[in-house]
């Protein structure tokens, strides 16, 4: 059976279930299982080599918004910089979409985060453009749950 096309307006973070931010791109929603190499060999002596699954690991997610002059995701990044407890400052959090009708279609849910890169706008007196603002964030666990 054929599904439908998921068309989306905008996405939205939320870090310990409050939400932070809404975002016009994300990218690095990724899990990746390691390879483990087994080599062996056959009863007529030929060599064969197999793979299995090994640990799993997960993309930097980046988030990209048009700048609304706030603070709120500068901050976060900032504060960590200043002082990172690896014990209790990471979070989990999620990124949904939401459609034209503020209908929420796909959601993805992250564990083990912070925000490991913030870049502001790019200033230019010659260019015309919206003014945009990225965030990375590092993840230990990430599941698609709609």
């Amino acid at each position: 059976m054929a599904g439908t096309v998921t068309v989306t307006s905008g996405f939205m973070l939320e870090i310990d279930k409050v939400q932070i931010a809404s975002f016009k791109s994300v990218s690095g929603l990724k899990n990746e299982i390691e390879a483990i190499e087994y080599k062996s060999s056959t009863a007529q002596g030929k060599l064969e080599i197999k793979y299995h699954p090994g640990a799993s690991k997960w993309g930097d997610v980046t988030l990209e918004r048009n700048y609304d002059g706030t603070s709120n995701l500068y901050d976060w990044f900032y504060n960590l910089t200043q002082n990172f407890n690896p014990d209790t400052d990471k979070v989990t959090g999620a990124i949904y979409a939401n459609d034209k009708n503020n209908t929420e279609t796909m959601r993805w849910e992250f564990e083990g985060a912070w925000p490991s890169s913030y870049e502001g706008p790019e200033l230019s007196v010659d260019k015309n453009e919206v003014a945009t603002e990225k965030v990375t964030i590092k993840i230990e666990g990430l599941k698609k749950v709609k």
